[in-house]
């Protein structure tokens, strides 16, 4: 084992600075809002149908990991 520093950076300073950070942010917040709307319909057409509750939470439940605040940049 050994010591790590780590460094946060200034946001809007990064992405004001540095053009492919800004690119990169907005590529996958577009990958996530897509994946989440296809999610959406995907979820509206199972509840139109009837489909059981099981299959309903687990397209809720991707659509919660698609919008969550975290681990955005490393799901894709």
């Amino acid at each position: 084992m050994e010591t790590s520093q780590f460094h946060i950076a200034n946001a809007t300073a990064l992405l004001a600075q540095n053009p492919i950070a800004a690119l990169y942010v907005a590529t996958v917040l577009a990958h996530r809002l897509d994946g989440a709307n296809h999610a959406l319909i995907q979820l509206m057409n199972q509840l139109q149908t009837g489909e059981a509750y099981s299959v309903v939470t687990k397209t809720v439940s991707r659509m919660e990991g698609l919008l969550a605040v975290g681990d955005a940049f490393l799901d894709d």
